[in-house]
């Protein structure tokens, strides 16, 4: 693959691969790539084009990509008008070469885990860290959230452990994400021909998976994040 190394700047919001429509919001938000910076509120991406047709960046995926060309400034307006005004990518495919077909199979895999969580404190000292803050402010908020103030005895049924049921002492970082997650990508190309007849044929799966432990407790519904598959072809 031929690449022109170029400053580009790449901003998402979104944590689908690619930064695709989040099923879960509704909301579209592609990656949003920069060639010369943030010059406007409205919409600074340059326009790309994949053989010739304009499409979104995240629909291309990388082994698909035969070369790569970035024009900016009037060489790019002087061909594509205003669509080129912020710069224009031009994405070359691959094509099929004259011969036997060739199939080529290539898998990834990663695992990820939290990179830094703070320690939280037991939930009786939560309480009596809030007692004290309540005691504290109590001249400044007229009485107000005085139903927060924890008795001694709750503290220490908490501290106990007496009454697991009634005041537990959870670890909710631990009971919400999982230890480590897993992301895996799996690519498929098939090519070859003959003198008259030459294909490309690619087809690609790409899995984020999820550091957030959903679980079923009862309301009919797995929290978490769904959206983390991507399909291209």
């Amino acid at each position: 693959m031929e690449c022109l190394i170029f400053r580009l700047a790449v901003l998402s919001i979104s944590g689908m691969p690619g930064g695709d429509y989040d099923t879960g919001l509704k909301i579209y938000s592609p990656s949003e790539i920069l060639i010369r910076g943030k010059t406007t509120w409205n919409n600074s991406s340059p326009l790309v084009l994949v053989d010739g047709v304009e499409r979104q960046m995240n629909e291309v995926d990388i082994s698909e990509v035969e070369s790569v060309s970035v024009l900016k400034d009037a060489s790019a307006t002087a061909v594509f008008g205003v669509k080129g005004g912020n710069g224009v990518i031009l994405i070359t495919t691959k094509r099929g070469k004259e011969g036997k077909t060739k199939f080529n199979v290539e898998a990834e895999m990663s695992f990820e885990s939290a990179s830094k969580i703070i320690d939280a404190v037991d939930n009786w000292e939560g309480a009596v860290a809030r007692n004290y803050a309540l005691e504290r402010t109590r001249r400044f908020n007229n009485g107000l959230w005085g139903e927060l103030y924890a008795a001694d005895q709750e503290i220490e049924y908490y501290r106990t452990g007496q009454y697991p049921y009634a005041y537990a002492s959870q670890n909710w970082q631990d009971i919400m994400l999982k230890d480590f997650t897993k992301s895996y990508r799996v690519n498929t190309t098939a090519s070859g021909g003959t003198d008259r007849v030459r294909y490309f044929a690619s087809a690609s799966y790409n899995h984020v998976g999820d550091i957030f432990d959903g679980q079923d407790v009862g309301t009919s519904y797995l929290p978490g994040y769904h959206g983390d598959d991507q399909d291209t072809s």
